[in-house]
């Protein structure tokens, strides 16, 4: 009785099929006849190798940067009532001081503070705003990024 041995994929043709593999998410890319050798110097013939062809590629370009939907300055000036409306919330704590007055809002992952002096009409009007980490082990923050995880009310 014979022993039957089965032959491997030659080298070559695995090299094959793994380019075709990591090249499956480039779109462009013409369709490839894999020819899967047997470690001998057989080929098949070209009309039975099967081919890979490469996924089309959908993504577009970059998107244009989006414009924050609400800006340090959009609250300079404004009234307290304006701020938590712009803000869509209400502060978790106020703090006056003489004829000032600080808001604490909580946002996701940072602390927002708006300040509030007489403005020189006499109205307490928002003459600073300053985002911070809302905890000492989180990651910094600016401003504008703790602003941009508040929701606006318009």
């Amino acid at each position: 009785m014979q022993a039957v041995t089965r032959k491997r994929p030659s080298i070559a043709g695995a090299a094959l099929i793994a380019i075709g593999i990591s090249l499956s998410g480039c779109g462009g890319l013409p369709k490839i006849p894999l020819r899967l050798g047997t470690g001998d110097d057989q080929q098949g013939s070209a009309a039975a190798a099967p081919t890979v062809s490469a996924a089309p590629n959908n993504a577009t370009a970059s998107p244009a940067p989006v414009t924050p939907r609400l800006q340090p300055g959009d609250l300079v000036g404004a009234d307290a009532q304006t701020a938590d409306a712009l803000l869509g919330a209400a502060p978790i704590g106020i703090i006056r001081e003489g004829s000032g007055e600080i808001r604490r809002y909580a946002g996701a992952d940072c602390m927002l503070l708006v300040i509030l002096y007489p403005d020189n009409r006499g109205n307490r009007t928002v003459q600073a705003v300053e985002g911070s980490a809302a905890r000492t082990s989180a990651p910094p923050t600016n401003t504008q990024s703790c602003l941009n995880g508040f929701d606006p009310g318009f």
